[in-house]
């Protein structure tokens, strides 16, 4: 049923394109359960070229809303409110620096899991990037979703959920990557420890 409206979504939004985004396609589509419908034409456009709407049937009323949830939870180190909004299972992708230490994947079955591996996903660096992330700097793609810095964390609709419920689906600790971003969109790197 998920594949399914997936890609009856993604074909009726690519066939009905136009220069306005497919806020409206988009939630023509959706039923009349999701009373949720704020518009946000401004910032439906990124900066990449691409339109919210299209990519990721949100709003981006809902995606800025999302964004504040996540930074706040993880700025407040609140693990349970962070651990909440995971779409479990999820793959942690760590990138070293360094050739000399290896890159590994953390594989998190459950909140608890995401719980006790908090301090190490979410370092300094990366709460930088959250910090410095807002609806002008995220990028959106068809099929994944919502992107911070180069991928760092993705986030999409739930399409397994009844609701309009949204789930990050993929997390990268990469520190150089997340420098580049940071130093590319003007905000203040975190030194190496």
């Amino acid at each position: 049923m998920k594949i399914a409206m997936i890609l009856m979504l993604i074909t009726f939004v690519s066939l009905n394109f136009e220069e306005k985004g497919c806020l409206e396609q988009t939630w023509n589509l959706l039923p009349d359960s999701y009373t949720h419908k704020k518009f946000d034409i401004e910032h439906d456009l990124t900066k990449n070229g691409r339109y919210l709407s299209c990519d990721s049937f949100l709003t981006p009323f809902e995606v800025s809303s999302f964004l504040k949830q996540i930074k706040e939870s993880i700025a407040k180190s609140d693990k349970t409110a962070t651990a909440d909004v995971f779409d479990y299972p999820i793959e942690v992708n760590f990138r070293s620096d360094s050739m000399l230490v290896e890159d590994y994947e953390l594989n998190i079955n459950t909140q608890e899991e995401l719980i006790n591996n908090f301090k190490e996903i979410f370092t300094d660096r990366f709460r930088a990037l959250l910090s410095c992330t807002n609806i002008d700097n995220v990028f959106s793609m068809p099929s994944q979703g919502v992107l911070l810095g180069h991928g760092e964390l993705i986030f999409s609709l739930d399409f397994d959920s009844a609701d309009r419920i949204i789930k990050i689906t993929k997390v990268s600790v990469n520190n150089n990557s997340i420098d580049k971003w940071l130093s590319k969109n003007s905000c203040e790197s975190i030194p190496i420890q």
